[in-house]
């Protein structure tokens, strides 16, 4: 069988896009010719009074604001980061997603990509014998992902026995881990910069990738607001649809 629950992305948090105008206008020091900083306003206070260099309101201090891109500093960030590849800039920019049911397969993977990722992943410390106590053969696909090949997958479930029978042996989960199988799913929750996010996507949305970690991708691009997607353009030919693997 295939499994049917695949990895899924869920975006937690996406830092402002001016923030990068900001910056790209200090550099440049252009905040003058901003149509964005001119624009913001205050989420606490619904003030318009901005201090654009400590990027605070004058009124209450806050620092939250409505995330609005003027139409000239798009276009600059589009020739700043798109065209000219100043990727500084699009480190200003951050985030944060959480995703469900990735294969130990694909953590090796995503740990290749080390700048401008923040992982934090779920424990098989903590979780293992609390998945694997009392674990039914028809439940198996939940926590691990079967291919469709029928030798391959076989062996997976001769695999899963065998951790089913060293978790009953009472050894520490220290001890069991080292028969974890990659096809074993994780959790966990990652904080790219735009940067980071623009070399991932290139990467491994691409042709010859391997397909969990081109399914992830898919789904991360998925994730990101469309508002932002200009800053992390994808080939399209290898874009992988929701709930199709292959």
């Amino acid at each position: 069988m295939t499994s049917k629950l695949l990895t899924t992305v869920k975006l937690n948090h996406a830092s402002p896009l001016f923030l990068a105008a900001n910056a790209a206008r200090t550099c440049w020091d252009s905040n003058d010719k901003s149509d964005t900083l001119k624009q913001l306003q205050c989420t606490n206070c619904l003030s318009t009074d901005i201090d654009t260099t400590a990027m605070e309101c004058e009124e209450c201090g806050g620092s939250s604001f409505e995330n609005h891109l003027g139409e000239r500093d798009e276009a600059l960030l589009e020739r700043v980061i798109g065209k000219f590849k100043h990727g500084s800039i699009a480190e200003h920019i951050t985030i944060n997603i959480s995703v469900k049911r990735m294969p130990r397969s694909v953590l090796q993977e995503i740990s290749r990509h080390r700048i401008g990722v923040s992982p934090s992943v779920a424990s098989s410390r903590y979780i293992l014998k609390k998945i694997m106590k009392g674990l039914k053969q028809e439940d198996y696909s939940k926590y691990f992902m079967y291919i469709g090949d029928e030798v391959v997958d076989s062996l997976l479930e001769q695999q899963i026995t065998t951790l089913i029978t060293a978790v009953k042996t009472g050894k520490s989960n220290d001890v069991i881990k080292h028969l974890l199988p990659e096809a074993m799913y994780a959790d966990g929750v990652y904080t790219f910069n735009l940067r980071a996010v623009h070399a991932f996507l290139n990467l491994r949305i691409a042709d010859g990738v391997y397909p969990p970690i081109q399914y992830l991708a898919s789904r991360i691009y998925d994730s990101i607001p469309e508002s932002y997607r200009f800053l992390t353009p994808i080939n399209e030919q290898y874009y992988l649809p929701a709930n199709k693997l292959n």
